[in-house]
């Protein structure tokens, strides 16, 4: 869900900045990406218990 939000807010995003900027929203990913590696240690529980539910 997390995710995409952040896909939405991304496109929202890209759709708005100029060629320029370019290198701004590749920093912007990072970030996320970073940040979305912290949040997957806290959701580690929900993750597992959905690959769990996905897989029977």
């Amino acid at each position: 869900k997390l995710r995409n939000l952040a896909m939405k807010h991304f496109s929202a995003d890209a759709q708005s900045i100029d060629p320029k900027r370019q290198l701004a929203v590749m920093d912007i990913v990072h970030i996320t990406r970073l940040e979305l590696k912290i949040h997957r240690h806290t959701v580690n529980g929900y993750k597992s218990t959905r690959y769990i539910s996905h897989v029977h």
